[in-house]
């Protein structure tokens, strides 16, 4: 991916936003819907794609986020959403500094994909070695992300894993709109271009 536009940039970007609005949901109620939950971590395993729409599942899958990425463009409603996306460009801005932590993110991943595939989505061991990874690369950034939400579903291990791992999923996507050029300044002075995109996308069949 050599060449990127706002198109390119509004996919990453809305992946950015799927990942948060999937952690603060899991937050509050303890769990996602499982094939949210493959979808995204399918993109953990996609290396080397040739797009963005191919790194992120392909544009059919993409909609319903670009619908949410645009209205949280135009009019921000949902603070979680807000607060777990920018937690998640920082982080990914500076993993990218951090070979050390790519290289073991990038070995972890590889490893994990063979025996990911051949499970349920859900799998409790899936979702735990996931956390793990998460927990020794990505949580080591500074300031860690906070996530809040049921006090008493985030106290249990389980929901715990599945926060990790889909903090993993946004962070992949963060990765991709680095990649494909995008940045805080274009973030805060190129939203109409990325609003634009993201209805052009929504409109192609």
């Amino acid at each position: 991916m050599s060449r990127h536009d706002d198109r390119d940039r509004a996919i990453a970007l809305a992946g950015v936003v799927e990942g948060a609005a999937l952690v603060a949901e899991t937050a509050r109620s303890g769990s996602v819907h499982p094939r949210d939950l493959q979808r995204a971590l399918a993109t953990l395993f996609t290396f080397d794609a040739e797009s963005a729409e191919q790194a992120m599942g392909g544009l059919a899958a993409m909609k319903p986020a670009l619908r949410q990425l645009r209205d949280q463009l135009a009019k921000p409603q949902d603070p979680d959403l807000t607060r777990y996306g920018i937690s998640l460009l920082h982080h990914a801005r500076v993993l990218l500094t951090r070979q050390d932590l790519l290289s073991t993110l990038r070995t972890g991943l590889e490893a994990l994909r063979s025996e990911a595939a051949e499970r349920p989505a859900d799998d409790p061991q899936t979702i735990a070695s996931l956390a793990e990874l998460y927990t020794n690369t990505v949580s080591v950034i500074e300031p860690r992300i906070l996530v809040r939400g049921n006090s008493e579903q985030l106290s249990r291990p389980d929901v715990a894993n599945l926060v990790r791992t889909l903090l993993l999923c946004g962070i992949r996507a963060a990765v991709l709109w680095q990649q494909c050029g995008g940045s805080r300044w274009r973030l805060l002075f190129g939203r109409r271009g990325l609003i634009q995109a993201c209805e052009a996308l929504m409109a192609r069949d």
